[in-house]
């Protein structure tokens, strides 16, 4: 668990739970049917939108941003809100 020498956090538990992250936020994804590209063993996920809106997603640490914007999100929740938005404009849905 935690450990006070490392600041309250153990390291090996922050990289075990930013594995568990990737492989879970990637299958949902994959799951929902949500266009990615699989970058740097999966540390970076490109998120294409039907209407060719891209996203930036590393699902270990859930941090996202929208090319067309400047503003860092957190979460894939956030990402797949993002797509919905993307497609619906499209008209995909």
């Amino acid at each position: 668990m935690s450990n006070p020498e490392y600041g309250g956090v153990d390291p090996q538990e922050s990289q075990d739970r930013r594995s568990r992250n990737r492989g879970s936020s990637t299958e949902w994804l994959q799951r929902l049917g949500v266009d990615i590209e699989i970058k740097n063993h999966g540390a970076h996920l490109i998120v294409t939108a039907p209407n060719s809106a891209k996203a930036d997603f590393w699902p270990g640490t859930g941090k996202w941003k929208a090319r067309d914007s400047q503003r860092y999100r957190r979460g894939v929740r956030g990402v797949i809100k993002w797509w919905t938005q993307n497609h619906i404009k499209d008209g995909a849905l």
